[in-house]
């Protein structure tokens, strides 16, 4: 009983955890990607995938974006460089944060990358306040009579959905995310890594949310 009630506030402590870690994040992503032009302490910011990079010349801004994963191919006089729609070549900038290298972009499209990983975020943290309703609500009957009702059943079919749908995500969209730029800015001139983000051996994720499928047919009033 006391291990029992020890795993439901441990569970309901980190996850609600890890939603204030990604709260913050998201609130951070914001600011220093959307902020006033006047503001040049955070000229470079990194988030997952994406580096923006945002500096002020002459009373002009100009806007560079990196991705972790590319390898340029064209070089100029030590300089990487890049081929717009035209055949023109650019010249980008080292990513003083990193390895790799950042091209120009308008603000337009920096802003439109911007949104993207906005809307990413977004949509993650929904996700997550979702899953954390479903298992306050589950644990909450954990030491209760009401354990072996149908609607935990439901409810874990949808926690093991989620973790499915979190593992996918996980997977695909920092691959998609690096075409994201050659995409809207039409500059060809790196090649994009294919490899994927996750590491060997099992795959947690994916069995945890097979598991806990599988489980809820244990529950009363769960074949529908």
């Amino acid at each position: 009983m006391a291990m029992r009630a020890l795993s439901r506030w441990l569970l309901l402590i980190i996850l609600n955890g890890y939603i204030l870690y990604s709260i913050i994040g998201l609130i951070a992503y914001v600011v220093f990607t959307m902020s006033g032009e006047k503001q040049s302490l955070w000229q470079s910011i990194q988030f997952g995938e994406f580096t923006f990079h945002r500096e002020k010349t002459n009373n002009a801004s100009s806007y560079y974006i990196g991705v972790s994963e590319w390898t340029p191919k064209i070089f100029k006089d030590s300089v990487v460089m890049v081929k717009d729609g035209q055949g023109n070549l650019l010249a980008t900038k080292k990513d003083l944060s990193g390895a790799g290298f950042l091209m120009p972009v308008s603000k337009s499209q920096y802003k439109s990358l911007v949104y993207t990983y906005l809307l990413y975020a977004l949509l993650l943290i929904s996700m997550f306040f979702y899953l954390m309703i479903l298992l306050v609500r589950f644990t909450r009957t954990s030491m209760t009579h009401m354990f072996r009702d149908s609607q935990n059943g439901k409810r874990l079919r949808r926690i093991g959905t989620l973790l499915l749908v979190f593992e996918c995500i996980h997977l695909l969209f920092p691959v998609a995310v690096r075409f994201l730029p050659g995409i809207l800015t039409g500059y060809t001139g790196f090649g994009v890594s294919l490899n994927l983000p996750v590491p060997t051996g099992l795959p947690y994720g994916i069995v945890a949310g097979l598991l806990l499928i599988i489980i809820s047919d244990a529950f009363d009033g769960n074949d529908e």
